[in-house]
């Protein structure tokens, strides 16, 4: 009788320690998926970036160009879900999505031109990629720590950064340099058609002179008889008719 009380007090200890071991695991493992998640969501923009700079460089620091091909390369972190059936679209969707619960855009991308002087003194013209990506938490109970950890440090309201993580939202910092080439290359072909124009007609002058010079010199070869050979075929042409010989003339150059 009192073993059986002593094992009814200890009824549902064992349960009781497995939930107790049971939630830091689990809290362990969601917070493991959520830094994979931002880390890829991290590689994935980067990757974005980088093609948004090689944009800049060939197209002269284009402001539309470069966000729409930056928007294109951030594609396979839009990959099509349920109702979604391109990644522009579910793009799209998220864009709304953040402008009504957060009143704040996905990414903020400013561009900056810098003038940029080398080691050998040459100055060329360069592009400044700065990227604020608003990254969401997977869980709602993690936004809501990190809106609760914003309070407690007293961020200051002004400015994206402060307003996303007021909101709950992890901001990703990236920047990149790009060098502008397309506006060397668009002022080249004007001074480069004129050097290859003029080059052109100088060679054209100097085939013509070379052209005149052969010609006159063979219609001199030409006109130019030669003297003994027209006296000795004058003396033979004389005494053939003296001494009365028909038939067919051969001469032979001596």
């Amino acid at each position: 009788m009192r073993i059986s009380t002593e094992l009814s007090k200890q009824r549902g200890t064992s349960a009781l320690e497995a939930s107790l071991a049971v939630i830091p695991v689990l809290l362990v493992c969601l917070v493991g998926l959520e830094l994979v998640h931002a880390h890829q969501s991290k590689h994935l923009v980067s990757l974005a970036l980088q093609e948004a700079g090689r944009q800049a460089s060939v197209t002269a620091a284009d402001r539309h160009k470069v966000e729409r091909a930056f928007a294109l390369a951030l594609s396979p972190l839009f990959t099509s879900v349920g109702r979604h059936a391109t990644p522009q679209d579910r793009q799209q969707a998220i864009s709304a999505r953040y402008r009504r619960l957060y009143a704040l855009p996905v990414w903020q991308l400013e561009l900056t031109e810098v003038d940029v002087r080398d080691a050998r003194s040459h100055e060329y013209r360069a592009v400044q990629l700065e990227l604020l990506y608003l990254h969401e938490p997977l869980q709602s109970w993690l936004r809501k720590v990190l809106q609760q950890s914003a309070r407690w440090l007293s961020v200051s309201p002004d400015g994206l950064t402060a307003k996303a993580q007021q909101q709950g939202l992890v901001v990703m910092r990236l920047s990149r340099r790009a060098v502008i080439h397309a506006s060397a290359v668009q002022r080249t072909p004007n001074s480069w058609l004129k050097g290859t124009g003029q080059l052109q007609q100088q060679t054209l002058h100097k085939r013509q002179n070379l052209d005149s010079r052969l010609n006159d010199g063979l219609d001199s070869i030409a006109e130019r008889p030669d003297l003994a050979k027209t006296s000795n075929l004058g003396l033979f042409q004389q005494e053939s008719e003296q001494q009365g010989l028909c038939g067919v003339l051969l001469c032979c150059a001596q």
